[in-house]
C-alpha cells in the first residue's frame, strides 16, 4: 500500500466463519498500532488454537485470512436479536398472512414501544416502530424532522428517561388494533385511533390522528377496538362506568354491555352500535360476573363483554360474557346470530371461510388463568366447536394476544401471552397443530431492546 491503511488478520473455520480474530489496527500512521500489531510492513503473529472465548476451536481445517485497506460498515447489535421481545402485548394479521408483533416492556425498567414483521412461517423481515431511518424524507411528519443538510432524521423525544418518539401519555404505550396493506398498522388508546404504513412511515398528516371521544370506564373494564375491513368503520367494546369505593358514580349513557361505533374519516364521536343487557345495579353485577370461576379474585376478567371482530361483510362479533357467548350483530346493529362458549375473550374471523376463533378466558384461582381456543365453522344457533385446544393453565394466560393469518397454503392462528411465549395453532380442520415456525428466540439476551437505528444506505 503507498500509505496508512487498515489490516485485518483472522482464522476462519471449514465453512468459511472466523473463529478467531488475531489482530485488526492501521499500519503506517501517526500511532503505533494496536498489539499485537508492530509498527512497520514486517509481522509475526501466533495462534494458540483457541477461539475468541478462549476455549479450544472446532471446525477445521483452518485457513489464516489477511485483508488490507478495510472501511466500516455496521453488522449488527451486540446482544440483540429480532425474536427477542421484553414482553409482547400485541399481534395482528395482514391480508399476506405477515405478523405484526408489537412489545413494551422489559426487565430494568425499559419500556419502549417496539413493532417488528414476520412472514407467515414466522421469519423476521422488518422494523417499523421505532421506524426505519432509511424511509424518504418527510415520512415521519410530527414524529421526526428531516434535516436536509444533515440528510437524517431527527426524531423528537417525549420522555426524560427512556427514548420514546410516538407518544409521551399513558407509559408511552399504545394497543395495536390492526394490521393491513390498505389501512396501515393502527393502534390506540381507547379515544384515539394513530397509524403508520407497513414500512414504518406515517399516515395521515401526523401520528396522532381521529379523535373518537372518551367513553367512562369507572368499572375497569378492558378495552377493545376493531376496525372494520374497510376501513369505515371503528367500534369500541369493554369500558363501562359504575358506582364505587373510589368516588366514582355510574353514569347511565355509558352502561355495562354497551358496545360504540364511530365513522373512520369525519369529526363525530363514539355512539351507542349495540346494548347487551345486564342485570346490573348502578353499573356493578351481572349474570357475567356470576359466571366467573374465582370471583374473590381481584384478577377475574371485568366487564360483559370483552373482544370484538368485524367480517369482511361488516357483521360485528361480540365476545358476550352476560350470556356466554359470541353474538354476532349486522352492521345495522341488529342480532343476527351467536354461539355458545362460557367466558369468551378474543374473537377472530376468517376472511374468506368465516370460520369463527374464540379464547375462553377465566380465572380459576390466585393468578391462575385459562386460555382455550374454540373454532366455530359458522355463526348459526346451535353450532359447536369443531376444534378445541387448551394451553396450560397459569399466570402467562392473564395478557392474551391473538391475530389470526389466513395464508393461501394454511391457517394459523398466533397466540401471545401464553405458556412458551408466541404459540402459533395450525387450523387442520378438525384440530389445532402446535406449529413449528422460525420464530425461535434465542436464550441468553437481554430483554430489553433500547438501541441506535441504522441507515444502511446512509451508514449512520
Amino acid at each position: 500500500m503507498a500509505g496508512p491503511t487498515d489490516v485485518e488478520v483472522a482464522v476462519l473455520s471449514a465453512d468459511g466463519k472466523v473463529v478467531r480474530h488475531l489482530a485488526a489496527g492501521m499500519l503506517g500512521g501517526a500511532k503505533a498500532p494496536p498489539e499485537p500489531l508492530a509498527a512497520g510492513l514486517a509481522q509475526k503473529l501466533e495462534w494458540d488454537g483457541k477461539n475468541d472465548f478462549a476455549k479450544p476451536a472446532e471446525g477445521g481445517p483452518y485457513k489464516v485470512r489477511v485483508r488490507a485497506g478495510l472501511g466500516m460498515k455496521f453488522g449488527q447489535m451486540i446482544g440483540a436479536d429480532p425474536y427477542n421481545f421484553g414482553t409482547v402485548d400485541g399481534i395482528a394479521a395482514d391480508e399476506d398472512g405477515n405478523i405484526y408483533i408489537k412489545g413494551f416492556g422489559g426487565e430494568a425498567n425499559q419500556s419502549a414501544m417496539n413493532v417488528r414483521v414476520f412472514d407467515s412461517t414466522g421469519r423476521y423481515l422488518r422494523e417499523i416502530l421505532p421506524f426505519p431511518a432509511d424511509l424518504p424524507p418527510g415520512s415521519m411528519k410530527d414524529v421526526a424532522r428531516w434535516d436536509e443538510k444533515r440528510e437524517t432524521f431527527f426524531p423528537r423525544d417525549l420522555k426524560n428517561l427512556n427514548p420514546e418518539f410516538y407518544v409521551g401519555s399513558r407509559g408511552g404505550n399504545l394497543t395495536m388494533i390492526s394490521a393491513s396493506k390498505k389501512t396501515g398498522v393502527i393502534f390506540t388508546d381507547g379515544t384515539r385511533l394513530y397509524s403508520i404504513d407497513t414500512l414504518g412511515a406515517v399516515l395521515g398528516t401526523s401520528f396522532a390522528g381521529r379523535e373518537l371521544g372518551a367513553v367512562k370506564n369507572s368499572g375497569g373494564g378492558p378495552v377493545f377496538v376493531a376496525v372494520s375491513p374497510d376501513g369505515k368503520w371503528a367500534y369500541l367494546s369493554g369500558p363501562y362506568s359504575n358506582t364505587n369505593q373510589y368516588g366514582y358514580k355510574f353514569e347511565p349513557a355509558f352502561p355495562p354491555g354497551r358496545v360504540y361505533r364511530v365513522a373512520v374519516d369525519g369529526t363525530a364521536k363514539f355512539k351507542e352500535f349495540t346494548t347487551i343487557a345486564v342485570d346490573h345495579k348502578e353499573g356493578n353485577g351481572g349474570a357475567w360476573f356470576r359466571a366467573c370461576t374465582n370471583t374473590a379474585n381481584f384478577d377475574q376478567p371485568k366487564g360483559p363483554v370483552h373482544g370484538l371482530a368485524v367480517d369482511a361483510k361488516g357483521n360485528v362479533y361480540l365476545a358476550d360474557r352476560q350470556r356466554g357467548c359470541v353474538a354476532v350483530f349486522n352492521d345495522a346493529g341488529e342480532e343476527i346470530g351467536h354461539v355458545n362458549i362460557a367466558n369468551p375473550h378474543l374473537i377472530a374471523v376468517h376472511p374468506t371461510t368465516g370460520a369463527i376463533y374464540v379464547t375462553q378466558y377465566d380465572c380459576v384461582g390466585y393468578h391462575v388463568f385459562t386460555c382455550v381456543v374454540h373454532k366455530f365453522e359458522n355463526f348459526k344457533d346451535g353450532a359447536k366447536p369443531t376444534a378445541i385446544y387448551e394451553f396450560p393453565k397459569g399466570d402467562w394466560n392473564k395478557a392474551q394476544a391473538m391475530a389470526l393469518s389466513a395464508g393461501k397454503d394454511k391457517t394459523v392462528l398466533w397466540m401471545a401471552g401464553v405458556k412458551g411465549g408466541l404459540a402459533p395453532l395450525e387450523d387442520k380442520g378438525a384440530s389445532f397443530e402446535p406449529l413449528k415456525t422460525e420464530f425461535v428466540p434465542k436464550g441468553g439476551l437481554p430483554t430489553d431492546w433500547n438501541r441506535l437505528a441504522v441507515d444502511y444506505a446512509r451508514d449512520e
